[in-house]
């Protein structure tokens, strides 16, 4: 779907579940999504916003809509999606915990569900609305080259950036043209090449313009299983124990959206660390978070590469 169409928003019963409020924003732009009754009537109005921050706090998928919707007669307006036409693409890492594999295969140009990842990636941001894409390369770059060309076969212009030795986290981003660096009121999506989602990129421009942010880092939630008994304390008095919980962890998901003008920060030529860099304009008050509700899945490691193949993303 291209940012700037607004097509009509399905509708939920009032007896669907927050998964069911899930697969409408994974698929639609709609920062508010209609709940009718049996007879169809609208009762209420369930906000975008708060169906992904209660999935990143308390909320579960089995929860009602109706512990969420507001009641409401009438839809608010659905603003145009704002466009983001430029896009970096970090495809230079090493993929070391993905050897031999990646001995002679860049990370991004492993396959999934037979499609190589990166391909993926830039069919993903085409259909976001992005038209001109970055990709950062340095370890066996010319095959990324070779596999993507100009772009012309996921429809998008692609220029790359070659770091003759590493520039960190970030470091590619002071490789970008002057012209977008500078470019007032413009936005960039960087998005890590080693990642496999189906995050609404639409949805997370908007959020990036709706929330005021200079900087938005999109974040999914990472299950880890303690396998026991967690103590908690006050000092030296124990307040209570909890056998084997699962803890949910908000984790950086690797996606995205600077306003250009922030990128004149990164200093061209140098290593460059994205956390330090998001911490500090954390510190200003200049960065917000996106909840990924959708599917996320990082490709770091052989047992997360095999595991993941027979259910690879649609």
């Amino acid at each position: 779907m291209a940012s700037s169409e607004i097509p009509s928003t399905p509708e939920l019963r009032d007896s669907a579940t927050l998964a069911e409020a899930v697969d409408i924003v994974r698929e639609h732009y709609c920062p508010f999504i209609p709940v009718v009754d049996g007879s169809g009537k609208l009762t209420a109005v369930l906000d975008e916003d708060d169906l992904r921050l209660a999935l990143a706090g308390r909320g579960r998928l089995h929860h009602s809509v109706s512990t969420l919707a507001r009641p409401a007669t009438s839809m608010p307006a659905t603003p145009a999606a704002p466009q983001v036409t430029h896009a970096l693409v970090m495809a230079g890492g090493r993929g070391e915990r993905l050897r031999p594999l990646t001995d002679d295969t860049p990370k991004p140009l492993l396959p999934v569900g037979g499609s190589p990842l990166l391909l993926r990636v830039l069919g993903q941001l085409a259909s976001a609305g992005v038209k001109q894409c970055f990709l950062s390369l340095h370890y066996l770059g010319d095959k990324v080259r070779s596999a993507v060309g100009d772009g012309a076969s996921v429809g998008l212009d692609v220029a790359y950036l070659e770091e003759t030795d590493p520039l960190g986290t970030a470091g590619a981003l002071g490789l970008l043209p002057d012209s977008l660096r500078a470019l007032d009121g413009g936005r960039l999506v960087v998005i890590n090449g080693d990642i496999l989602t189906n995050v609404n990129l639409t949805a997370l421009f908007a959020w990036h313009e709706r929330h005021g942010n200079r900087a938005t880092v999109a974040t999914h939630l990472w299950e880890v299983d303690v396998p026991f008994g967690l103590a908690h304390f006050q000092d030296q008095q124990l307040e209570r124990l909890e056998e084997k919980p699962t803890l949910r962890l908000p984790v950086n998901a690797g996606v995205y959206v600077f306003d250009c003008d922030l990128l004149c920060e990164v200093p061209p030529g140098q290593r460059f660390d994205m956390v330090t860099w998001l911490n500090d304009l954390a510190s200003r008050g200049l960065v917000g978070q996106f909840p990924i509700v959708e599917e996320w899945h990082d490709i770091g490691s052989l047992e997360a590469y095999h595991r993941l193949q027979p259910h690879a993303l649609d």
